[in-house]
This record gives C-alpha cells, structure tokens and sequence, in this order.
C-alpha cells in the first residue's frame, strides 16, 4: 500500500528539516532511515500515534522503509511545513545522535538500534508494528558484554521472538 499525500509531505518536510539541522548537505540515505525510525518510535512512546503511515521492516542494518527512501530520492527545497512538536522531536534526535561526522554517528545509531528490545523482538524481514508491543518493550534496552551485530541479530531474531513468545503461555504459573 502506498503512502497517502499527506504522508508524503510530512516525510518530505522532516527530510528537508533534517538536511537544514545538517548545515543544508543532505545525510547518508542510511542516516535519514535511521533517524526518522527513532523519530517515529519515540514519538509514538510519548503520544501513541505516528507521525506518518510509514512502514519500516526488521533488516541487518536495522529498520529500512521503501517509502523514506523513494522520498529521499524526490523531496525538493520549498519551505518546511512541521509542527513545531515534530520539529522538537527532530531536535532531540539530532542533538542526541547527530556529530556531523555520518561514519561516526551510524556506528553509534546501529548500535542502539540493535540494543533495543523492539529490533530484537521483530523478526528478520518483518514489519515493525508498534501498537503490537506494551510501553515497557518499547522503552528496554538490552545490556550485554557481547557487541550485537546485525548479522548476529538476524541469526537470532527468530529464536528470541518464538521464546519469548512461547514464554507468554507460562505467564500465569508465575502469578498468585
């Protein structure tokens, strides 16, 4: 399903915000993917709603969306046309992620990414759903002595989902 019209040009604004926040040089494709999937989850943690209808899949190098980067391709310069909350939200992305530096600072969004429970609970190839996942699951990050890598993680993914998903059946035993 294609995104509406709406949509598009809410994606097309947060890139262009995006690219201004970048001194006015577009980012690495990879980056804007990455971003506006951060954006998107801690927006919906904090109103439970999303920005746009986009839809981004589990993959190696974290979440990817077809329609982000068709709009990457086709966004042109008018004026950004964000509410101001979303432009906050795009700040506190930036100011959390964002150096400058793409190498640098995709090394550090995969990492997270790849540390956030959600990525882990979502398998290989299958579609983020948000609404599918409590508060708590969407705000645990995995601690671990071990790097996760994306290549690990979709080796894994599979097994963790069914597990945990299994373990769901035992709930009740556990509880007075």
């Amino acid at each position: 399903m294609s995104l509406n019209i709406a949509s598009k040009n809410v994606i097309d604004n947060i890139i262009k915000y995006m690219t201004k926040k970048n001194g006015g040089a577009q980012l690495w494709e990879r980056l804007y993917q990455k971003y506006i999937f951060l954006l998107e989850l801690e927006y919906y943690k904090k109103y439970e709603t999303h920005i746009t209808n986009v839809k981004f899949k589990s993959y190696e190098f974290g979440p990817f969306s077809i329609d982000v980067a068709k709009r990457i391709d086709g966004y042109n310069e008018d004026e950004i046309n964000l509410e101001d909350e979303i432009k906050d939200e795009i700040d506190l992305i930036f100011e959390k992620w964002h150096s400058g530096n793409p190498s640098k600072d995709f090394d550090k969004i995969i990492k997270h990414i790849h540390s956030l429970m959600i990525y882990n609970l979502v398998p290989y190839d299958e579609y983020y759903n948000l609404k599918n996942f409590n508060k708590e699951d969407l705000e645990e990050i995995l601690h671990t002595d071990k790097e996760l890598t994306g290549e690990k993680l979709r080796k894994e993914q599979a097994v963790f989902y069914n597990i945990r998903q299994k373990s769901q059946d035992y709930v009740d035993l556990f509880e007075e």
